[in-house]
């Protein structure tokens, strides 16, 4: 299936067309940051956040923190 055909079959689920081709890039590549979807889809930073942070809220993505400390002195 081409990408435009993924594209609008993607939207039939009720995703924009910016939150499928970013869903379609998660798939591709796995895990990713917000600036690298921005990157490698063309869309706009704040674009990209915005439809992530609705494709969280569909339930078509989730986000993963990573939490780092210092070590404490013992």
């Amino acid at each position: 299936m081409d990408e435009s055909r993924e594209i609008e079959y993607l939207m039939h689920f009720g995703l924009s067309r910016q939150e499928a081709l970013i869903y379609r890039k998660l798939l591709e590549r796995g895990k990713k940051t917000g600036y690298e979807i921005a990157r490698d889809t063309g869309i706009s930073r704040s674009n990209a956040y915005a439809s992530l942070a609705a494709m969280v809220e569909k339930g078509a993505a989730s986000v993963s923190y990573t939490h780092l400390t210092l070590p404490t002195n013992s």
